[in-house]
């Protein structure tokens, strides 16, 4: 076998540095900054209860209460029940409970205006009158500006991504030397991106790698030869979601693999579906989803297997849950059946109809502002490996994510 050379601890521990920097590098260059403006006009008023007052920038608010930013207590959000009056000069919009905003409502429906807060009720000063809401049917209170972008704007093709990248690397060197390191790339894109209007469209990127090298010393004495053994795992997916309704879109989907371990070269699917959000609240999202594509497999050369041509379908699942202390789970499963027998099925290992799975689950655990650790499983099945591989693929990751927005 091919012998590969051995990075000494300095060089790996080097490389593994170079990596964290370019992840923190790419991270600050795609967290957005906004410009804060000098604000000239006169000071937002937030009264307690209990008498005690603050002054300062009336941010917005929630059904849970008001965001506010002063001086003397920086950024706070205090319940509705806790204030007495707000006063501010600047502009919002109001949403109602319930209220699901989207381009086609009418602008009578949504008042801007100046706000003040009194005795439970919200008044939206407009120039054709003033409308007076309840705290307790208030869903959000939005800048003016932000309401007009947000519904009416189309954000440029770099803007509105979050996600998180994610590095991880192990090396143990002795009579047998491994050197391992994965990574992901995850990217999202929601548009409009807010709890209180109906989502347009919607953008996924995933990408995934763990590359590893195990070499065994030789030893003539004993008659152990040197030998190295691979592991060469790469994934890759990409889906655009046109809502329809609030919960229900239609979609486009391409993915890739490559999985030495399976003796898969290559397996790539294209194809198109529908979607349905079943869940979705604060704390947790869950969507099912199902497609009608176009897959082909090729297996490593020299496996005497030939590609595969398939028809088939999607039937997957994703899941989100937020956790207490900022902890995450995200899972994803997915069975992949096709409708076709596998071409060439006599030299087929398992001739017939293949089939695919998948399940990926992962913790994300925060450490320290956009640094987080995670750890997770990736589990492939694939029913027609080449011959002499198994059918089954397990991984379990870790690493540092770093998290933009």
């Amino acid at each position: 076998m091919h012998k590969h050379p051995a990075l000494s601890s300095l060089e790996r521990l080097s490389t593994f540095l170079y990596c964290m920097a370019l992840l923190l590098l790419l991270g600050t260059c795609l967290t957005p900054r906004t410009a804060r403006a000098d604000d000239k006009s006169a000071p937002d008023t937030l009264v307690f209860t209990n008498g005690d007052s603050l002054k300062g920038k009336l941010v917005g608010a929630t059904g849970a209460g008001v965001t506010f930013n002063s001086d003397m207590a920086g950024s706070i959000t205090v319940p509705w029940a806790k204030i007495n009056t707000v006063n501010s000069s600047a502009k919002f919009a109001v949403i109602r409970n319930k209220q699901q905003v989207s381009r086609k409502t009418p602008r009578a429906d949504v008042p801007e205006g100046t706000i003040v807060v009194a005795d439970k009720n919200l008044t939206v000063e407009t120039p054709t009158g003033n409308t007076t809401i309840s705290t307790s049917d208030t869903q959000a209170v939005v800048p003016a500006a932000d309401f007009e972008k947000t519904v009416y704007k189309e954000p440029g093709i770099l803007h509105g991504y979050t996600g998180a990248f994610t590095l991880g690397a192990a090396f143990v060197e002795s009579t047998q030397t491994t050197n391992t390191y994965n990574g992901a790339l995850t990217l999202v894109r929601t548009v409009p991106n807010a709890a209180w209007i109906s989502p347009r469209n919607k953008t996924t990127l995933d990408a995934s790698a763990i590359y590893g090298i195990q070499t065994q010393k030789a030893n003539a004495d004993l008659g152990i030869p040197y030998s190295s053994v691979k592991t060469d795992i790469i994934h890759g997916d990409l889906e655009r979601d046109e809502y329809i309704k609030p919960r229900f879109y239609y979609l486009a989907y391409a993915s890739a693999d490559h999985n030495y371990s399976q003796g898969l070269a290559l397996q790539d699917v294209f194809g198109g579906g529908f979607g349905y959000t079943v869940l979705k609240n604060a704390k947790q999202e869950l969507d099912v989803k199902t497609d009608l594509h176009y897959e082909q497999q090729q297996f490593v050369p020299g496996a005497g297997v030939p590609n595969n041509n398939l028809i088939g379908m999607d039937f997957a699942e994703t899941y989100m849950r937020k956790l207490p202390k900022g902890l995450a789970f995200n899972e994803t499963g997915v069975i992949t059946p096709s409708f076709n027998d596998a071409s060439a099925s006599a030299t087929q290992p398992n001739p017939g109809k293949p089939y695919s799975a998948a399940f990926t689950g992962v913790f994300t655990f925060p450490v320290y502002k956009h640094l987080s650790f995670n750890a997770g499983i990736i589990d492939d099945y694939i029913s027609d490996p080449a011959p002499t591989f198994d059918a089954n693929s397990f991984q379990f990751t870790a690493g540092v994510t770093y998290a933009f927005k």
